[in-house]
């Protein structure tokens, strides 16, 4: 008895022995399983940390900021660091992080990137007939480096072919434009609708509107010849319909009031801008953008400024009798300007404003001009005389003397009616000192300081807006047409526009809303581990 309780005893200790033995093993089995993994994270922690790290610090200087590191301790571990390129441009990163004999190790290109700032074409209007001939031209938000930094493609970051602002444009698009030319990050027909989810177009036009350059009033044309460099892109501001023939290049910011067409070898770098007096935005042959379009509106069946008109008045001195007084003088004409040097004076002069009848023969030395209520007006100038162009907004005033025998250009473009004064032509004429706050060019005789010229123009009430009927006996304009016509948009040939970040990123110092937008991206990201 006591004999066998002693062999059972030695079989249950033998047993739980080898069982304990087992369980032990597998323990400490999965305890270095558990270490090793834990090895790999922290190597993952510091490798992807020191990688951040230097993300962080490429975004606060991309033009120089490159280095290389051996070995740097971190976190019980280390780490080697190779961030590196030319300067200003992508820069290679590869991250190694250590801990133990483990390690991870990330590769990426950090880039510059304006997100989703904008794409290839951008519509923000109501109506757009859209006319797409064969099979050659392209329209890409796929990001490309413009011809005078080599062309072809880059990694990205990509946008949309095409934004509409709205739905039935989305529609009217996709029926018109092949999908196989209309390519962006979703693929082949890539036309995407919603507003740009970080940027107020309004603002953007503003503040391109706003901006000094070279300024063009009234309907031109470039054949061949250069606008600005990709090292110093240019601002150009034309207000009226503009053509880019021949071999013509530009570089830097187009904002156009008015058509665009672009035909032959035509190139534009940069952010093209078209407002909402254009009619039609064309591409044909080879013509070519590289950058972003944004397309604003189109205007409504008003000739001249929307929503009324502006009269003009010409005075040869302060007096209550004008030498030329034009009714609705926009309208007439489908313009949105006054050319003080339009050659003529009075009702049969085809829009003359006397200048050449008052101040062509007034044998004067010298003159000064002034903006007089400058305020009552919304706009920009040109005025070139004594080999000096003088250019700025109409509200911001002018004073200067001048020599009138050199006076080339003088010209006043207004954008809004609504600035201007409200007022009727006779509160005009028999207000001889003020001119019922009419925007009013101002030219005097410096020998005398007498007065030898005005230009008045104001806002002319339509009857409609005044409450009487439109289109009544009274009123002999026409009533204005709420629906605005339908933007014409034409591609064809070789043409294409092609999102590019490289030809927008040149615009940072130009454009405020580029600044902001411009960040970092890590594209081509690519991780490896020890086994």
């Amino acid at each position: 008895m006591g004999k066998a309780l002693i062999i059972v005893l030695a079989s249950a200790i033998f047993v739980s022995g080898h069982y304990l033995s087992g369980a032990g093993r597998s323990a400490y089995e999965t305890s270095e399983v558990q270490s090793e993994f834990e090895k790999k994270i922290i190597a993952q922690e510091i490798a992807t940390s020191a990688f951040n790290s230097g993300v962080s610090k490429v975004r606060r200087d991309f033009e120089n900021w490159r280095q290389v590191v051996v070995n740097q301790p971190y976190q019980g571990g280390h780490y080697n660091l190779s961030f590196s390129g030319p300067a200003g441009e992508p820069v290679e990163a590869v991250v190694e992080g250590y801990f133990g004999d483990a390690w991870y190790r990330i590769n990426g290109l950090v880039v510059l990137s304006l997100g989703d700032f904008l794409d290839a074409v951008t519509f923000d209007l109501e109506d757009v007939d859209c006319t797409a001939i064969g099979g050659l031209f392209t329209v890409s938000g796929l990001d490309r480096l413009p011809p005078s930094a080599g062309g072809g493609d880059t990694d990205g970051p990509d946008g949309h072919a095409v934004r509409a602002l709205r739905s039935s444009i989305q529609s009217i698009l996709a029926g018109c434009l092949p999908p196989g030319q209309t390519i962006g990050v979703d693929g082949d027909g890539d036309i995407t609708v919603g507003a740009p989810p970080h940027l107020y177009l309004k603002d953007l036009f503003l503040e391109t509107a706003a901006l000094a350059g070279t300024t063009v009033i009234g309907d031109t044309s470039f054949t061949g010849g250069t606008f600005g460099s990709p090292s110093s892109p240019t601002v150009t501001k034309i207000y009226g319909d503009v053509t880019f023939s021949g071999d013509f290049v530009g570089y830097g910011l187009l904002y156009v009031d008015g058509s665009v067409t672009m035909i032959n070898n035509a190139r534009w770098e940069g952010l093209v801008m078209i407002d909402d007096m254009a009619e039609t935005f064309s591409l044909s042959g080879n013509a070519s953008i590289y950058g972003s379009v944004v397309v604003r509106g189109a205007p409504a069946a008003d000739p001249g400024l929307r929503g009324g008109h502006f009269d003009v008045d010409v005075y040869d001195g302060p007096s209550n009798k004008p030498k030329s007084h034009e009714h609705a003088y926009d309208d007439k004409y489908d313009i949105t300007y006054v050319d003080l040097l339009r050659n003529g004076c009075g009702k049969k002069a085809d829009g003359g404003l006397c200048w050449d009848k008052i101040i062509g023969s007034g044998g004067y030395a010298e003159l000064r001009a002034e903006f007089f209520n400058a305020t009552s007006s919304k706009g920009v100038f040109i005025f070139s005389a004594d080999g000096t162009t003088y250019t700025g907004t109409s509200e911001g005033g002018l004073t200067t003397t001048f020599d009138p025998s050199t006076v080339t250009e003088f010209v006043v473009n207004f954008t809004e009616l609504a600035a201007m004064a409200q007022t009727e032509p006779k509160n005009v004429k028999n207000d001889v000192s003020n001119r019922d706050a009419a925007f009013s060019v101002r030219i005097y005789d410096t020998s005398n300081n007498e007065m030898v010229y005005e230009l008045s123009v104001y806002w002319h009430y339509k009857a409609g807006d005044t409450g009487k009927e439109c289109g009544g006996k009274k009123d002999k304009d026409p009533c204005p047409t709420a629906s605005p016509l339908p933007l014409q948009f034409k591609i064809s040939g070789s043409s294409g526009v092609y999102y590019s970040r490289k030809a927008l990123i040149r615009l940072k110092d130009l454009v405020s809303a580029i600044d902001e937008a411009l960040d970092v991206a890590v594209i081509n990201e690519r991780v490896t581990s020890s086994d």
